[in-house]
């Protein structure tokens, strides 16, 4: 059997460098298409001054289409960066770009803070793929074309959760930094459902609330120990 060559320094930049150019190919058509283009700027289904693919943070005025078109590289770009960051290098490559359109929508940290990635990063796949479709909420309200949108991210990421058999899907533990980012995307108008709450959430209240019964019992004893021990002693005075 042939050993698996090292690879140096170089190579693994270049095979990353590729990896992240067949995301990037990928993932601009599905930002395009849920993202639209218009040239002058309007307000998003959140209230959100936009213009061109979907840009907020930019001066809000007329594009031509070239000036829009040069913006969305970029835009995506420094999206793609954060998002690949926050996620295993060996997970699947739809999952990476179903993952980099839903982080131009909802914003890096958010994306890389969800349930969601926390499934890519224990190699969750399908799970992941699944729990896109929490972020469908804008404004309180359920917004239907987010609901498409997370449909279409659902699928094209299903197409590289489900090729990959559950025995060969690695549990990696990745750690990142968020850099503060400008440019498309809403993170602090879209989020999941309001009032639900991630299985983290459950036990951290589960434990809480165990906490807060055994301290009101331990209370209860005391008093009553007390109140035995003071009873007795007034007795033998």
């Amino acid at each position: 059997m042939s050993q698996t060559p090292k690879l140096t320094t170089a190579q693994k930049a270049g095979v990353a460098g590729a990896g992240a150019a067949a995301v990037l190919a990928l993932a601009t058509p599905v930002v395009m298409r849920w993202e639209g283009l218009r040239l002058d700027p309007y307000k998003d289904v959140a209230g959100i001054s936009t213009v061109c693919w979907g840009e907020t943070n930019v001066p809000m005025r007329s594009y031509t289409r070239a000036e829009c078109d040069a913006m969305l590289q970029r835009s995506i770009e420094k999206h793609a960066g954060p998002v690949l960051a926050c996620l295993p290098e060996h997970a699947p490559l739809q999952v990476k770009v179903a993952f980099v359109s839903f982080g131009y929508n909802v914003g890096t940290s958010a994306a890389c803070g969800s349930v969601a990635a926390q499934h890519v990063r224990a190699g969750r796949y399908i799970e992941a793929c699944n729990a896109l479709m929490n972020w469908t909420y804008a404004g309180g309200r359920k917004i239907q074309g987010l609901v498409n949108r997370r449909q279409d991210e659902r699928s094209l990421c299903l197409q590289g959760a489900t090729a990959v058999p559950t025995t060969l899907r690695p549990v990696a533990e990745v750690t990142y930094e968020e850099p503060a980012l400008e440019g498309a995307g809403a993170p602090a108008e879209i989020g999941p459902a309001p009032g639900k709450l991630s299985a983290l959430d459950k036990a951290l209240i589960a434990a809480g609330v165990m906490l807060l019964v055994g301290l009101a019992l331990a209370v209860v004893a005391v008093r009553w120990w007390s109140k035995v021990w003071g009873d007795g002693s007034e007795e033998r005075n």
